[in-house]
């Protein structure tokens, strides 16, 4: 009857260690499952992530290629600006240039004027101005000196 004792709680063992065994398969089962899912929303938020990701970069390149865009449109009007700004210049100089030579030539005639008058024998007579005439001194004072007419019309340049 030892024997079949033992034989009784050999089954009994047994069979709690196949009960162990099953509800440890059903945890396991169970574990997996959890895992599956677990590893499935996982992979599901890497994708989002990803996707996020690849939108986010071609909206920077976008941008990017936008402000490139806006900063070659604005050194273009910057240029034209600048070339604007240096045709005006050529012209301005130019004007400039061609005052300046008008005035050259009526220093010159000036100049040409008071020479001419500094070697002239001029002199004042009664608030007037005298000349000595080369020539005939006929009417003039007594030392040859000749009142000069006075200009009808003012004096062109």
């Amino acid at each position: 009857m030892s024997t079949d004792l033992h034989a009784g709680d050999a089954r009994e063992v047994a069979l709690q260690l196949a009960i162990v065994a099953e509800r440890l398969d059903e945890r396991s089962a169970r574990a997996v499952q959890r895992v599956e899912v677990v590893a499935d929303e996982f992979a599901a938020e890497v994708a989002r992530m990803s996707d996020a990701m690849a939108a986010g970069t071609e909206r920077a390149a976008a941008a990017q290629l936008a402000s490139m865009h806006t900063q070659m449109q604005a050194s273009r009007v910057v240029s034209g600006g600048l070339l604007v700004a240096a045709v005006l210049a050529v012209a301005v100089a130019g004007a400039m240039v061609v005052s300046a030579h008008r005035e050259l030539g009526l220093v010159a005639r000036e100049q040409a004027m008071i020479e001419a008058v500094n070697r002239a024998d001029v002199t004042f007579c009664n608030g007037r101005l005298c000349a000595r005439v080369d020539g005939d001194t006929h009417g003039g004072d007594a030392h040859g000196y000749l009142q000069i007419a006075l200009r009808r019309e003012p004096a062109e340049p």
